[in-house]
């Protein structure tokens, strides 16, 4: 499983894409900690645009449905994430995910998931 990054890159590496698709290929598992994988660098090692992606891989997961459990309401998504900034998520990238969520909560799903029960 740790290893897919590195399979994905192989895979992709004929194709003619732009080193950044590369570098988040490479790094997107990698943690602020240094405890990712798969070489584990920490803090501003890790590429911007893969610490991105983890952030927001993490805030899909937790806001869709999976077979072992119901989706999360943005907010609580966002306060999970948040729980583990500086950890796991750059302080960063979750800062700027939570000001979008306050400047505009529709556009991260939250208005529109209320269910109304009859």
């Amino acid at each position: 499983m740790k290893r897919h990054p590195l399979i994905s890159r192989f895979n992709l590496s004929p194709v003619d894409l732009s080193p950044i698709v590369l570098e988040v290929v490479s790094s997107s598992h990698e943690r602020m900690d240094g405890h990712g994988y798969p070489d584990g660098p920490s803090g501003e090692a890790i590429p911007l645009p893969a610490r991105i992606v983890l952030v927001a891989d993490a805030f899909d997961a937790l806001t869709t449905d999976r077979p072992y459990r119901r989706a999360r309401r943005a907010r609580l998504a966002l306060d999970e994430i948040a729980a583990n900034t500086g950890e796991q998520f750059c302080p960063l990238v979750v800062s700027a995910l939570e000001r979008l969520f306050l400047q505009d909560p529709a556009l991260l799903g939250e208005v529109g998931r209320l269910k109304i029960v009859t």
